[in-house]
């Protein structure tokens, strides 16, 4: 498990569908403390439960990319230092730390 410091609520986040009045669908992600992260309300459910279920992932993509970051620059960093994969992956780590 990675153990750098984030601003973010820790991991893992669930991802459920519960009852709406106001629309058609409603999908709530908690943190595993039962900590509300977001909801997503809306009229397509195929778009609004994509929607959930990356917001949900979005702990786990986070710490995956800080993982394989890792253990890629361990490989051949002279040789890697300009790819363009690495450097879409560092840029989407940044994004998502701020």
């Amino acid at each position: 498990m990675n153990t750098k410091l984030s601003a973010h609520t820790p991991g893992p986040w669930n991802n459920q569908e519960f009852p709406s009045i106001d629309f058609k669908y409603s999908f709530c992600i908690d943190a595993a403390d039962g900590q509300p992260i977001a909801d997503i309300r809306g009229w397509h459910s195929g778009i609004d439960a994509a929607n959930a279920r990356l917001i949900a992932a979005a702990p786990c993509l986070l710490e995956a990319l800080e993982s394989l970051l890792d253990l890629a620059m361990t490989w051949k960093p002279d040789q890697i230092e300009d790819d363009s994969t690495l450097f879409n992956t560092r840029q989407a780590i940044a994004k998502a730390k701020g």
